[in-house]
């Protein structure tokens, strides 16, 4: 039996909502992505996530997830106020505490697109082939 090629879920924009999340997205990708790929994934959207639930200040976070020529591709969207695409992802001053979040999210993908005003994320790595046979 085949995977689907799609999942989609509603949780609430709270530490708790960010781990199931993080779990459900985990289950569904780990038919495309192992090891290395699978840890940078999800380690990436555990990023995400935190970053919804510590500034969006919306109620909910959707996640929706597929598998497409080649490529997972996860689409978090938090409702909330949203966020300037930054012009450059650059690693934080030396010793700087905070701002690491969206560096690392982009040194784990291989694409990462701000969409709907930076209220929506799409987060794609490319599957290795061992994995999505």
């Amino acid at each position: 039996m085949r995977p689907s090629r799609r999942y989609k879920g509603s949780f609430p924009c709270s530490p708790i909502g960010a781990r199931q999340a993080r779990c459900a997205v985990r289950t569904f990708v780990n038919s495309w992505l192992s090891g290395r790929d699978l840890h940078d994934f999800e380690a990436a959207i555990g990023e995400v996530l935190a970053n919804a639930v510590e500034h969006s200040r919306g109620e909910s976070i959707c996640v929706e997830c597929y598998f497409d020529s080649g490529e997972v591709i996860a689409e978090i969207q938090d409702r909330g106020c949203g966020f300037h695409a930054p012009a450059a992802i650059a690693a934080p001053a030396g010793g700087a505490l905070r701002g690491y979040g969206l560096f690392i999210v982009h040194c784990l993908l291989d694409k990462v697109e701000y969409l709907d005003g930076g209220r929506t994320l799409r987060l794609v790595k490319v599957a290795n082939a061992d994995a999505s046979s």
